[in-house]
């Protein structure tokens, strides 16, 4: 059975849980023994009751990367176009998806980066401003909650990218509306580029990172780290320019407001920054509600 129809399997098992948007293809981290499809797609924040606050990066599913969980479910060349798709609670993509109740958030911003040091250090390739997640046609520009069928984002991995096995590719999202929060998932992929395969990251800018706290015990606007890298309400961030990425900006025409980024180049809201990364250890909290479904290791130690 291919990728799609597994994953149609389990969304079929499953049901239509209260999800929101994750990368399905390239298969994300965890997708084939995943208990709970809330898991792939619930923000960094967590969900309240049931989830803390994730860890930084990729909830720390990137831990599977030299397991059979990190086997890479695609194979991209420097120099291409390639595409990553969205899925909603459904566990699939365009047609299929729940065209009923929708998590969209509006749409919002986003960010492709990669990593080719198990997510130590990041650099992004592609930012879109606005639209993304994709809304409905007739309610772009709205808040609304209802996701348009296309969710295939293409960009061009960068010709001058060196080859790399098992490298982490993400996708991160600021949402335009709802709760202000920061989503992430991660996939593994084979990058087959200039020279030997490396470890090494390329240089280049690094995440934005957005709506998280240093300590998830404090009020959102009593911490520190929120207090300079959050978004503001019904607003769709323009990222600032250390952080748009190695190819130029895809900004939407229809969105709804765009707006600065309010923490502009604070260097405190970039994955480069040491004491951020360090604080959202201290700060995660797997979840509220302990679950047998959970694997028997899950602690963050930054490799």
């Amino acid at each position: 059975m291919g990728h799609l129809g597994i994953l149609l399997t389990i969304g079929t098992l499953l049901g239509l849980a209260q999800s929101h948007m994750f990368m399905g293809n390239p298969p994300p981290f965890r997708w084939r023994e995943v208990q709970d499809i809330e898991e792939l797609g619930m923000p960094l924040n967590g969900f309240p009751g049931r989830y803390g606050q994730q860890p930084f990066p990729c909830k720390g599913h990137h831990l599977d990367i030299d397991g059979p969980g990190g086997i890479p479910g695609a194979t991209w060349r420097a120099g291409e176009l390639v595409t990553i798709q969205l899925f909603d609670s459904t566990n699939t993509t365009g047609a299929t998806m729940n065209n009923t109740h929708g998590t969209v958030h509006s749409g919002g911003s986003c960010q492709i980066a990669f990593s080719y040091d198990k997510g130590s250090t990041w650099v992004v390739v592609q930012s879109y401003e606005g639209d993304c997640p994709r809304v409905r046609e007739d309610l772009k520009g709205q808040v609304t909650n209802l996701q348009g069928t296309n969710q295939d984002f293409t960009f061009k991995v960068p010709e001058t990218f060196p080859s790399g096995e098992r490298v982490i590719v993400a996708w991160t999202w600021i949402n335009a509306s709802g709760h202000k929060e920061y989503y992430m998932s991660c996939s593994s992929v084979t990058i087959e580029g200039s020279g030997e395969p490396t470890t090494i990251t390329p240089e280049g800018p690094p995440l934005l990172i957005a709506n998280l706290q240093a300590d998830a015990n404090n009020a959102p606007r009593n911490d520190p780290l929120w207090s300079k890298c959050h978004s503001n309400e019904e607003t769709s961030v323009i990222f600032p320019q250390r952080y748009r990425g190695l190819n130029p900006v895809i900004r939407a025409e229809k969105v709804l407001k765009f707006e600065d980024f309010p923490g502009r180049d604070d260097p405190a809201c970039a994955s480069d920054n040491a004491d951020t990364l360090a604080a959202l250890r201290r700060g995660f909290n797997m979840s509220t509600t302990e679950r047998e479904s959970s694997p028997p290791d899950r602690s963050f130690d930054g490799s």
